[in-house]
């Protein structure tokens, strides 16, 4: 079997939160940094890895939802200013929606992606808002 991130999650047996974790970071890691090798990856072998990511979470990406056993996350972001060439600054939101009906904690969701505007010379962030359903 390829290793992949998705693979090297699972088969690690990682909690569901932990999963859903790595999954989101792996996510959004092309929007958040440059192609600069992490840790002493050369750049083959960089690209490679960035690939292999791309792949395996391109459905979650392309939804904009991870689905776990436990439930389903919902992503929403929006991407302000150009990527410097350190990558961007993330800004998270996590909404746990509390057991209200669905057409309220969905409406609360989406007020909370107008929460956050970037100020005066924090232009290159992502805004990330998540809410899971169970």
């Amino acid at each position: 079997m390829e290793q992949t991130p998705r693979n090297a999650i699972e088969e690690n047996g990682l909690t569901d939160i932990r999963r859903l974790t790595a999954c989101l970071f792996l996510c959004l890691l092309p929007l958040l940094c440059q192609a600069q090798p992490l840790l002493s990856f050369n750049s083959q072998l960089q690209a490679e890895w960035k690939d292999s990511v791309r792949l395996a979470l391109r459905e979650s990406y392309e939804q904009k939802r991870i689905n776990m056993d436990s439930g389903e996350m919902r992503l929403h972001w929006d991407v302000f200013g150009d990527k410097p060439a350190d990558g961007r600054s993330l800004y998270v939101s996590l909404h746990g929606g509390g057991g209200a009906p669905a057409e309220l904690n969905d409406s609360q969701w989406r007020n909370q992606w107008q929460l956050y505007r970037p100020e005066e010379g924090e232009q290159e962030v992502v805004y990330l808002c998540t809410v899971f359903s169970v």
